[in-house]
């Protein structure tokens, strides 16, 4: 999670910065809330995966690896699962 949000927020900063033209707070505020937004919507359905595997009383199983069980469930349930508390 921690390396998403670092390597976009550097991303993001330097292109706000070259579009603004000014390295200011809104340029590192606004970097920084999309950076969040940006490892969170990555990181997520990799936390719903790992949660399927380790609790495996809940929820239909389409195998025993992350890979099996991320082609399962978007196979079967959609890209909504992913994101599904």
């Amino acid at each position: 999670f921690k390396a998403v949000n670092f390597t976009s927020f550097d991303m993001l900063h330097r292109t706000l910065i070259q579009v603004s033209g000014v390295d200011g707070n809104t340029e590192r505020f606004l970097a920084g809330a999309l950076a969040g937004i940006t490892a969170t919507l990555m990181c997520f359905p990799l936390d719903v995966v790992r949660t399927r595997l380790m609790s495996r009383t809940r929820g239909p199983h389409y195998g025993h690896g992350p890979f099996s069980t991320l082609a399962g469930m978007l196979r079967h349930e959609g890209v909504a699962a992913l994101y599904t508390g």
